[in-house]
């Protein structure tokens, strides 16, 4: 009989272990719900070992215990789950928006004209200095008013150039080859 409650002692220390460890390297806090019981336990078998064999009621409690815990612990740690991952989801979705506003923010205040146009040249996006410096709107091709962006049609990464808009004010224009959800033409002026 010492025999086995020994090696139930090993087991439960070898078991508190094992939980720590998984504490420490997920810093998972609720894992410790776990080890008290297991704790109490060991003392109960250390009890029965050392004290009155007659209690072994004691025994089957803490058995008990322990099981009731680890299913509690268990279910708590399920429910859980689906909240942590709603909250981190929200998280993401709330620093997303963020992004997005602070990213606007630059984008169309920016000292410089942006644009994207799709490798036929026809407007996707212009910021508001550039529609205001250009006077074109989305859908107009610019091709047709920067012809030099012909180039980067036929395989050129990125073409510099400077020009003279409508209004006769001249500009700096260098735009790149990108990828967009398509293929695209992304670039900025700026007057000089």
């Amino acid at each position: 009989m010492n025999t086995v409650l020994y090696l139930a002692i090993t087991l439960l220390a070898l078991n508190i272990a094992y939980l720590i460890f998984r504490v420490w390297e997920s810093k998972d806090w609720s894992i410790l719900g776990s080890l008290l019981p297991r704790a109490y336990l060991i003392f109960l078998v250390c009890t029965v070992i050392f004290g009155n064999r007659n209690e072994l009621i004691i025994l089957h409690l803490g058995v008990l215990l322990v099981f009731l815990s680890d299913l509690i612990v268990n279910v708590i740690r399920f429910l859980s789950r689906k909240y942590t991952k709603k909250i981190s989801y929200h998280m993401a979705a709330v620093t997303l928006k963020e992004l997005q506003d602070k990213q606007s923010f630059i984008i169309n205040n920016s000292l410089f004209g942006m644009f994207t146009c799709n490798l036929n040249g026809e407007l996707e996006f212009g910021n508001e200095k550039f529609m205001n410096d250009t006077f074109l709107t989305v859908g107009d091709n610019l091709t047709i008013y920067f012809p030099e962006l012909r180039e980067l049609q036929y395989g050129k990464e990125i073409v510099k150039f400077i020009t003279s808009l409508r209004s006769g004010t001249k500009i700096e224009m260098c735009a790149g080859r990108t990828r967009n959800g398509h293929d695209t033409i992304t670039g900025i002026i700026r007057e000089i």
